[in-house]
């Protein structure tokens, strides 16, 4: 499956699908836009046409910005817990944003979903 983007006038949307077992997933994103938001979406099938909601584990968010593009940087709020829908968000000029998977049970697949705005 393709990586899906959108680009709005003041907005853009990407993102990234992987198999559970083979995370990290690392973004590379649109660094122009200062706000960034980021959520994760689970599948039982590598089509994505079965969504599920795990019942344990947790996920950790990581990026790299523009002012410090060499090292991954912890956000305010990094580590969502996915057996809810949640997301993480943070104001930084980014570059990639990295999410690791731990201990996740009853989903196969993910995808990391991140958006950007400018206002």
């Amino acid at each position: 499956m393709k990586p899906y983007e959108s680009k709005l006038q003041y907005a853009r949307i990407q993102s990234e699908v992987l198999a559970i077992a083979a995370g990290p997933i690392e973004l590379s994103v649109d660094p122009s836009f200062v706000h960034s938001f980021a959520g994760l979406l689970f599948f039982d099938d590598p089509n994505l046409e079965t969504p599920v909601q795990p019942s344990t584990g947790s996920a950790t968010f990581l990026i790299r910005s523009v002012v410090q593009p060499h090292v991954f940087q912890i956000i305010p709020s990094n580590v969502i817990q996915v057996s809810a829908p949640a997301q993480v968000d943070w104001s930084s000029n980014t570059e990639v944003v990295q999410v690791t998977p731990t201990g996740i049970v009853g989903a196969t697949h993910w995808q990391l979903i991140w958006a950007g705005n400018s206002a």
